[in-house]
């Protein structure tokens, strides 16, 4: 019986001992291959509303003509009190495609002793009246130009320092402005002051 004992004995230790070896840990094995993807989450809760930006130009721009020669007539004269056969006048080329000219607003401006009178309009002093008109030249593209004039109307005329005109391209299905006049969906701004354009459109 002893012997039969002693054989269950040492039995149970090698199962024992098998066993524990087998549960000895191996090697780390490869990754397994991803899983599918979850399916999508609850939306998340919406987050503050940011700051307004700043109203954008890319509409806009503004020709400088400053300094002037004084003793040209096209292209940059400031010197009004020239005499001429119908009135002195101020001729301006810039580079505008047709369709540009016709879809734009166009507001003038001349500059003397720190202060900007709008065209058409009186000048400096109020002792002079002046008018602005343009025209649209038909040369081979990229050249295809207006030239703007700005004529004494009456008056004996003024010397200016710079003349800045300022486009704006327009929409013709926008609310036309108390200010505006013809044009459409321009902003409720007065366009006979120049620093306020300036100052609405972040002018340089």
């Amino acid at each position: 019986m002893k012997s039969i004992s002693k054989l269950v004995a040492a039995c149970a230790i090698t199962i024992a001992t098998v066993s524990i070896v087998s549960c000895k840990k191996g090697d780390t094995g490869p990754a397994g291959p991803a899983g599918p993807a979850g399916a999508q989450g609850p939306q998340g809760v919406q987050g503050l509303a940011g700051p307004t930006g700043q109203n954008g130009n890319a509409n806009v721009m503004q020709y400088i003509f400053a300094p002037l020669n004084p003793d040209t007539t096209f292209a940059g004269i400031k010197n009004f009190t020239k005499p001429s056969a119908d009135s002195a006048y101020v001729g301006l080329l810039l580079t505008v495609l047709n369709d540009t000219a016709d879809k734009a607003a166009w507001f003038t401006y001349l500059y003397r002793g720190g202060v900007w009178y709008a065209v058409p309009g009186a000048g400096k002093g109020d002792s002079s009246t002046y008018s602005f008109s343009y025209g649209y030249i038909d040369y081979t593209l990229p050249l295809d130009s207006c030239a703007f004039f700005i004529d004494r109307v009456t008056g004996k005329g003024e010397v200016y320092d710079a003349i800045r005109i300022v486009r704006i391209l327009i929409s013709g299905t926008a609310t036309g402005s108390t200010n505006g006049g013809k044009y459409p969906g321009l902003p409720n701004i007065d366009f006979n002051n120049y620093l306020e354009v300036k100052k609405y459109y972040n002018l340089p």
